[in-house]
């Protein structure tokens, strides 16, 4: 957080947009903490301080369908229609409908079966096979 804010260069940010996975984002206790804790003055590198006055706190998928509308050439449809936006990322994979430039909650949610765990699983099953290889060219050497 504060590598991010520091990173602005400014002495002030009137507003901050961050998010949380799809199904954090329904507690509306993790919204106001997060809230809570972004909002403010922040000491950063140097003894330098920046203040937030603002933050809003967004469902992920958001971030992702707002890149796309922004840079289509033809956004109408996607602001006018239904759109599932799928985002995964290394700790989860969330998913979000918006419809109509409005995301539907109740057809969202989040897994922890992200790309951390397919990595993981991914050096399970190589990983053996990896060392069984190096061990048998060393045998034959």
């Amino acid at each position: 957080m504060l590598a991010g804010i520091v990173s602005t260069g400014a002495e002030k940010i009137d507003h901050l947009v961050t998010a949380l996975p799809a199904s954090h984002f329904r507690d509306e206790e993790k919204r106001k903490a997060l809230k809570s804790t972004l909002v403010g003055a922040h000491n950063v590198s140097g003894g330098r301080e920046v203040v937030v006055d603002d933050v809003s706190v967004i469902p992920q998928p958001v971030g992702s369908y707002m890149s796309i509308v922004s840079t289509f050439e033809d956004a109408e449809p996607l602001e006018e229609g239904r759109a599932l936006v799928i985002d995964p990322g290394y700790f989860s994979v969330d998913w979000l409908t918006i419809e109509g430039m409005e995301a539907r909650m109740a057809s969202s949610g989040t897994s922890l079966k992200a790309m951390s765990k397919l990595f993981k699983d991914a050096a399970s099953v190589i990983g053996p096979r990896v060392t069984a290889l190096m061990d048998s060219t060393s045998n034959s050497q």
